[in-house]
């Protein structure tokens, strides 16, 4: 299996890249969902922190609304499917649209 982090951005900054529906969260802004964040920060102890941290970006995924989620992986297997095949992509070059 192919290391896509290589060629392509992380998911978080994808699902940041876009409005969420819901909330209203602007892009590059995590969405105003503070269950969530508390129920993963609890889940995970390495992650706890207190409220007045920002998130991280291990957080985003988990900790977003589920729409914006969505059409962040959506434009991310959207920049799979255009990037060339795996033995014709270059070391060094990357092929998100962000």
């Amino acid at each position: 299996m192919d290391n896509d982090a290589v060629w392509f951005p992380p998911l978080g900054d994808y699902i940041l890249s876009k409005r969420c529906g819901m909330c209203k969260a602007k892009p590059g802004t995590p969405c105003d969902a503070p269950r969530s964040i508390a129920r993963f920060r609890k889940d995970n102890e390495s992650s706890k922190a207190a409220f007045g941290v920002p998130i991280s970006a291990d957080e985003v995924s988990r900790c977003s609304h589920t729409p914006r989620i969505d059409r962040g992986l959506d434009h991310r297997r959207r920049d799979m499917a255009r990037a060339p095949r795996i033995e014709d992509r270059e070391l060094g070059r990357t092929y998100g649209t962000l």
